[in-house]
């Protein structure tokens, strides 16, 4: 098989600067024993399941009351697990720690309290497993907390180089920084690390009250320079949720208030690198903890129009995290409706922009100078070489993890284009995707770990910019692995292709 590249025609995917006809490599024949690599890992899954099933039923042998509570807890967990973005108690953080805070109660209770448990503390002395139980679900309770401060305290990795700024804000700049650092100081004055933030609000309702309605008045009275300059040194993600709508009255729900500032108000003050830090925010705090969410996303997609709304979806992807805008649109986004309008408007611009370049226009000649292209990649025998692992891949020509030579230098070419300037500046954005048959498992679970290694090839290796990935599912996962059967996975590779 020969892949030509073709120079003349600037429409063709791969045109690259004087690049040559490349040939590739006749496929590589298939080993004899490759086919029973599939059947030798079907083979030890029955085996270890068996030996699994064997264990389980010993041990409800010996304590029948409490196997049975851990399997009703287990199943009520993996029925949690399977349901996320579709079932209510996802909606908001808070909703997710109860649940986490309750499971932790109810398998502690039932270690300690049941009576044929070998821990049956409880069976001795009440109190103490009382105290045990209530150590064990607090435990759970801040760890979880903990957890997720981490991931709302951090900022996207969005750099915000000197050409974007304003001229104006070098002027005022002392000024925004003062403003961000009242801010932020609001915020810690909200955030109680060991106090949830319900009842922080209940014992210290007007202190919180107070700091909210600052933070409010910082946003609505700062210039728009200083706005976007707010915005992109703010942890934006935990003022979003640590700001909370306190009753049904308009004066106590500040974070709608807030919100619709931003969003709706004075969202035509914002740039494009701040509306992708407000959706990102929005996305980490989550778009079903506010029944308006939707809505204002809506907005602001609608809002942003021609080069401004490539702009705005390729940061949204170039983060380097999960919270793309393929997961915005396809996942966070519920009503139909609204997820129509946003299609719509996404490909009635394509349309404009497409118009504008085959007329010949003066906007069209400006946007010739840029791909506008999405460079989507698989990661196993593509990116890194599986060494012929099974399931990863096939090709035995390198190590296992190895890097393939010049695949990056390659992806950015292919981003670059063939025109413009001829060096990667770091005011350009990035539109690489990774196709991943790896299933998207709870929040970033399966993802957290390829994301781990693309930052590290983007700061170490020279990877032109951060990545997004959309991953498979469990459903085709399941088919390939246990029947070897393609098509679904196959069918979930072209339904994210078409959706990107």
């Amino acid at each position: 098989m020969q892949t030509q590249v073709n120079l003349a025609s600037p429409a063709s995917p791969l045109s690259l600067r004087a690049t040559p006809r490349v040939v590739a490599t006749p496929p590589r024949k298939l080993k004899k024993n490759e086919p029973v690599t599939s059947a030798l890992v079907l083979v030890a899954v029955i085996f270890f399941g068996v030996l699994l099933a064997l264990m389980l039923m010993a041990f409800f042998a010996y304590a029948p009351l409490l196997c049975a509570s851990w399997l009703g807890i287990l199943y009520v967990i993996g029925l949690y697990l399977s349901t996320e973005s579709k079932w209510r108690w996802h909606d908001a953080q808070e909703f997710e720690n109860r649940f986490w805070t309750g499971t932790a109660f109810m398998f502690s209770a039932a270690v300690l309290y049941i009576k044929d448990s070998p821990l049956a503390v409880g069976q001795w002395s009440s109190s103490l497993g009382l105290v045990l139980v209530f150590g064990f679900t607090s435990s759970v309770h801040y760890f979880d907390r903990f957890l997720h401060r981490q991931k709302i305290s951090h900022r996207p990795r969005l750099k915000l180089t000197t050409r974007q700024m304003s001229s104006n804000l070098f002027k005022y700049k002392a000024t925004a920084e003062e403003k961000t650092q009242l801010v932020m100081e609001c915020v810690s004055r909200i955030d109680r690390h060991y106090l949830p933030s319900t009842i922080n609000s209940f014992i210290n309702f007007s202190e919180v009250k107070r700091r909210e309605l600052k933070i409010f008045r910082i946003l609505a009275g700062a210039g728009k320079d200083e706005l976007n300059y707010i915005l992109n040194h703010t942890q934006l993600a935990l003022l979003f949720y640590k700001v909370k709508d306190h009753s049904n009255v308009r004066e106590d729900q500040s974070r709608t208030l807030i919100l619709d500032l931003l969003c709706t108000t004075r969202l035509a003050d914002l740039s494009i690198m701040s509306r992708a830090v407000l959706l990102d925010a929005m996305m980490v705090m989550k778009i079903s903890a506010h029944p308006m969410a939707e809505k204002w996303v809506r907005n602001i997609i609608l809002k942003t129009q021609g080069d401004d709304l490539s702009n705005l979806k390729a940061y949204t992807d170039a983060k380097g995290d999960f919270h793309s805008m393929h997961k915005l649109v396809f996942n966070d986004i519920r009503d139909p409706t609204i997820r129509a309008d946003i299609l719509s408007h996404i490909q009635r611009e394509a349309s404009v922009q497409i118009a504008h370049m085959r007329l010949g226009t003066k906007r069209g000649r400006s946007r010739k100078q840029q791909a506008w292209r999405k460079v989507l990649s698989d990661v196993d025998d593509t990116l890194y070489s599986s060494g012929g692992r099974y399931p990863a891949g096939l090709d035995t020509r390198y190590p296992r993890h190895t890097l393939y030579p010049g695949v990056l230098p390659f992806y950015r070419e292919l981003d670059m284009g063939t025109v413009g300037p001829d060096e990667w500046t770091d005011d350009r954005i990035g539109n690489l995707v990774f196709l991943s048959a790896r299933p998207h498992v709870y929040k970033d679970v399966s993802e957290k770990k390829s994301y781990a290694k693309f930052a590290a090839l983007h700061e170490k290796m020279g990877m032109h910019t951060l990545p997004t990935m959309l991953a498979g599912n469990l459903t085709s996962g399941r088919a390939f692995m246990w029947q070897g059967d393609l098509e679904p996975m196959v069918t979930r590779y072209t339904r994210c292709f078409f959706e990107d």
